[in-house]
């Protein structure tokens, strides 16, 4: 007679499958069905092991992915010369929104690191051309250093 799916007989199957000594044939095999009423919550979901596949496993329920607004900020738009300037904003600082010179020549710049230090490699000195904008820079910064190689010009910055 051969195997039928419970799916083609007629009416419904309400018995229990027993014994079966041969797998299922190709295609669509359905042995049944999972109604879930209400709301899942993956939070309370056990472990899921399936045919030697790794383990499934939700590490932190509690993942917060709603990005939160900053409630401060930290502004400056002054001169800067060849004496260093040391900014220090009341809270570290995670984005500059935009720091920019306005002068006429070249800005050293040192995100916690003093200007003096190396202008390439690892948190460097940024050192910005005239007229030249750094902006949606991610970072953590606690302290702006910034001097100018000649002259006298406004630098204008904003952060979050």
């Amino acid at each position: 007679m051969g195997l039928t799916k419970p799916q083609d007989m007629a009416g419904s199957f309400d018995g229990t499958i027993k014994g079966f000594n041969t797998s299922l044939p190709a295609g669509n095999n359905k042995l049944g069905s999972v109604d879930v009423a209400g709301t899942v919550e993956v939070s309370k979901l056990p472990a899921v092991s399936i045919n030697g596949v790794p383990t499934v496993k939700l590490e932190n329920p509690n993942i917060n992915v709603t990005p939160t607004a900053s409630n401060s900020h930290y502004s400056f738009a002054e001169a800067v010369s060849t004496t260093e300037v040391e900014l220090k904003p009341a809270k570290p600082l995670k984005q500059l929104i935009y720091l920019s010179n306005d002068g006429e020549t070249d800005v050293l710049i040192g995100l916690d690191v003093a200007t003096t230090g190396a202008t390439k490699g690892d948190n460097a000195v940024i050192v910005l051309k005239a007229g030249e904008v750094i902006d949606n820079l991610e970072r953590s910064i606690t302290s702006i250093k910034l001097k100018r190689t000649a002259g006298n010009g406004v630098v204008r910055l904003l952060g979050v």
